[in-house]
């Protein structure tokens, strides 16, 4: 286990514990239009979610605490002081949006205790932090009166631009800079295989390398699809417009995606976010469980984890 601060395990004996999971999001399609005179780019990007996700737990407490077990809760700890952790950003930005109810704080205001059950790789193009930023806000959500809480999506996007999608936990268009989102129809449940290439690609390299490599808004997405119609316009349409730089940064990811490609019944191959995970697209789970057998004797040494799209 893995503290940030010191947790205080003495906090109120009927404090009410707050479970919410933040699922891994998952760029289905990522096209990089223009970028802004300001240095942002403008994106227009279909964004799903699968089953991996990381479980936080927030209760009250005596003063602000962040603990970090899981797979990956040594590495998150090795990069972050507390003060760094989009987690605690998202209880903090919360805490200066909302003052207290009549000078009588909640209990949030007070001394919260964070724990997080990291799964979610770090560096991986998963959302994994911003994952993290929105299940704080969600959790938060319900213990503000519905006409006290503050615009948690435009909270959200001061923390990073992938946690207003995150906050909405469902499937989306993301379209400005991550900040204008249209809601899809649900996703058929693919069966997905993640795989790291061993070492994060840092996401200001990766958009440096776009140099002027821009594209045109994406067709419209179809209606309802099934696994069949959802596979067909990945297909045709599909692409992450951040691969190449990413490769051009780290070669490694290339050779990955040519391994994916590889794998039994993969259907569709692609990039998240700006690396540094590719991922390869089943008809099912069951296809996505066989096809990750064969990955992790062919590759070893690299964290791969099969998934299921979430709807």
């Amino acid at each position: 286990m893995k503290s940030i601060w010191s947790i205080d395990r003495d906090g109120p004996p009927t404090a009410p514990l707050i479970t919410v999971r933040a699922p891994a999001k998952l760029n289905l399609t990522l096209r990089v239009l223009d970028r802004r005179p300001d240095g942002y780019h403008l994106l227009d990007s279909i964004v799903g979610f699968v089953d991996l996700h990381d479980t936080l737990t927030l209760r009250p407490a005596t003063k602000d605490s962040l603990v970090v077990t899981g797979p990956f809760a040594d590495r998150l700890t090795s990069t972050l002081s507390g003060n760094d952790d989009l987690a605690f950003r998202a209880l903090q930005a919360v805490r200066k949006a909302l003052a207290p109810p009549d000078g009588k704080p909640d209990w949030f205001h007070r001394g919260v205790a964070i724990h997080v059950e990291k799964r979610i790789p770090l560096g991986a193009g998963l959302g994994g932090g911003s994952a993290d930023a929105a299940a704080v806000l969600r959790a938060l959500r319900s213990q503000i009166e519905a006409d006290a809480c503050p615009d948690l999506a435009a909270l959200g996007l001061t923390l990073g631009a992938d946690v207003p999608v995150c906050l909405s936990g469902a499937a989306q268009r993301m379209t400005g800079i991550g900040d204008v989102l249209s809601g899809l129809p649900a996703l058929p449940p693919l069966g997905v295989v993640l795989c790291h290439p061993g070492r994060p690609v840092p996401t200001a390299e990766v958009f440096a390398a776009v140099k002027g490599r821009y594209s045109e808004v994406a067709p419209p997405f179809p209606d309802n699809p099934g696994a069949g119609d959802l596979l067909s316009w990945l297909r045709e349409f599909g692409r992450n417009d951040l691969a190449q730089p990413s490769e051009d940064v780290d070669p490694s990811g290339g050779r990955l995606h040519s391994a994916l490609e590889q794998l039994p019944g993969a259907a569709y191959t692609a990039m998240t976010g700006s690396g540094a995970v590719r991922y390869a697209l089943f008809q099912d789970r069951a296809a996505a469980d066989r096809a990750l057998i064969a990955l992790r004797q062919a590759e070893p040494s690299l964290w791969s984890e099969a998934a299921t799209l979430l709807p």
